[in-house]
């Protein structure tokens, strides 16, 4: 079976933000990472990485874990255009945590800003995972974070 070359560690997970500050608040607050200073980037390979001819970025990186930084990215281009966030449309990210305690997990996102979806954490009732809690709720530039507490 040939090596799949993508079967390594994953790098980062990025996200484009609206407002910096706030974002890296946010992500901050939520997860106990530390984010870096914030770099602007203005290079000519940008246009050609990024499809927005007139493009410059501020990049800041949320290191988290030894497994997971995020990395907000705030785009300066007058040719780019709104997206409508949402977690039916395509290219829309959630990030997923596994959590002991959904409560207290819960309460931390909603303090931190996060918009639940529903009521709560909904219970699985039947398969393998059942009485298990998931939840989702929207971050700060519509990201969905899924919390996920499956029974011992």
């Amino acid at each position: 079976m040939p090596v799949n070359p993508l079967a390594n560690r994953l790098h980062h997970v990025g996200i484009t933000v609206d407002d910096m500050e706030r974002a890296i608040r946010f992500w901050t607050d939520l997860t106990g990472g530390t984010a870096s200073e914030v770099r602007k980037l203005d290079a000519p390979h940008l246009a050609a990485l990024t499809g927005y001819p007139d493009v410059v970025l501020e990049v800041s990186m949320v290191e988290v874990s030894a497994a997971l930084t995020i990395e907000l990215v705030r785009y300066h281009s007058e040719s780019a255009e709104p997206y409508d966030p949402g977690t039916a449309h395509a290219g829309n990210v959630h990030i997923c945590f596994d959590v002991e305690d959904m409560s207290a997990s819960w309460d931390r996102a909603v303090r931190c800003g996060a918009v639940p979806v529903g009521d709560g954490p909904v219970v699985l009732t039947a398969g393998p995972q059942a009485g298990g809690k998931i939840a989702y709720l929207r971050a700060v530039d519509g990201v969905t974070i899924e919390l996920r507490a499956m029974p011992a």
